[in-house]
């Protein structure tokens, strides 16, 4: 997953809120809340999976819990993920489907 991504909240001041860090990230419950009751935080500020699908999906859950469905909750186990990467041209591979799974 997003390789060399980190939480990007240095300029977010957060030493002067209260709200509870741990290696730049910021700590949440499963309803994306941190230890300040009214605080959430949810995408590339928490210490999850840093893709935009993810963030996207965190976004749709958090709105669920809060204005629908309470029994939402984030699933990380399937996440659709690609390599990209730089072949030369004159590289071809084949790998059969079962091998690869």
């Amino acid at each position: 997953y997003a390789t060399g991504r980190k939480p990007n909240t240095e300029k977010l001041k957060l030493e002067n809120t209260g709200v509870k860090t741990e290696n730049g990230a910021i700590v949440v419950n499963q309803d994306f809340q941190t230890n300040i009751n009214n605080i959430y935080a949810l995408g590339d500020v928490i210490n999850r999976v840093q893709l935009t699908p993810v963030a996207l999906n965190e976004a749709m859950v958090f709105l669920n819990r809060v204005f629908g469905d309470k029994t939402k909750t984030m699933d990380y186990k399937s996440i659709p993920t690609a390599v990209f990467c730089h072949f030369p041209y004159d590289i071809w591979f084949c790998c059969h489907f079962e091998k690869a799974c």
